[in-house]
């Protein structure tokens, strides 16, 4: 039996070897499957037990039921309330949000959405750039440019408010999908390509606040489209 298990180890590496010497990016995932295919990726930051409000602000975007400031925050809220497995965590729905926004017309400190809903924590994403292509081209790709910023409450005898999360790392971000290639423009429509690339979007932000499998990252371009 232990023969046949080294055996069987030993088919495997010389796979692998084949994998990568043959087919470079196939052998390199094959590689990091065996590497790290239980290793936990940490969460930037903890919402746990908190009551959360997801928010975003797109610079030249109209407002409406599918503006990208309408659509990327439900995203980021569901995927959220299904990783996110602490039973006291509350994510505060979108319809909620919205309906306080439409009540209210534009709001200018995200601290006053979360005072208004009663939160304890408020996701805010301010893209500052966003385009898909082709535009003339025949593969389309998306690009975007995102600040994040982070309130947690703070409560003291003399204090109750939401105060930015000074050491959670604000700095610009640039996000492109795909990275390596492209979908056929011919074959998918605009509103199509940009469920794709929200997706995307949304899994790289709200995975700063659950802890996920380093596998996940391995094929980021196959995202599900829904």
């Amino acid at each position: 039996m232990e023969r046949y298990r080294t055996r069987i180890t030993l088919r495997t590496i010389l796979v692998c070897m084949v994998a990568i010497m043959i087919i470079p990016n196939a052998g390199c995932n094959i590689l990091f499957h065996l590497l790290h295919h239980e290793k936990m990726v940490r969460r930037q930051h903890d919402i746990e037990g908190a009551k959360v409000v997801v928010l975003c602000a797109a610079a030249d975007n109209t407002m409406g039921p599918d503006s990208v400031e309408r659509l990327l925050p439900r995203k980021i809220n569901r995927l959220l309330k299904q990783q996110v497995k602490d039973a006291n965590t509350e994510i505060i729905s979108q319809s909620k949000v919205d309906q306080w926004c439409d009540e209210r017309g534009e709001w200018r400190k995200a601290s006053d959405i979360g005072h208004g809903l009663d939160a304890d924590v408020v996701i805010q994403v301010n893209l500052t750039g966003y385009e898909l292509l082709p535009k003339g081209g025949s593969l389309w790709k998306g690009h975007a440019e995102y600040n994040l910023f982070v309130y947690d409450r703070v409560e003291s005898k003399k204090l109750n408010k939401l105060v930015l999360v000074e050491d959670f790392p604000s700095e610009t971000r640039t996000f492109d999908f795909p990275k390596h290639t492209g979908y056929q423009a011919a074959s998918m429509t605009e509103i199509e390509f940009q469920r794709l690339f929200l997706n995307a979007l949304s899994t790289e932000i709200a995975r700063k606040f659950y802890d996920y499998k380093a596998i996940d990252d391995i094929a980021p371009d196959q995202t599900i489209m829904r």
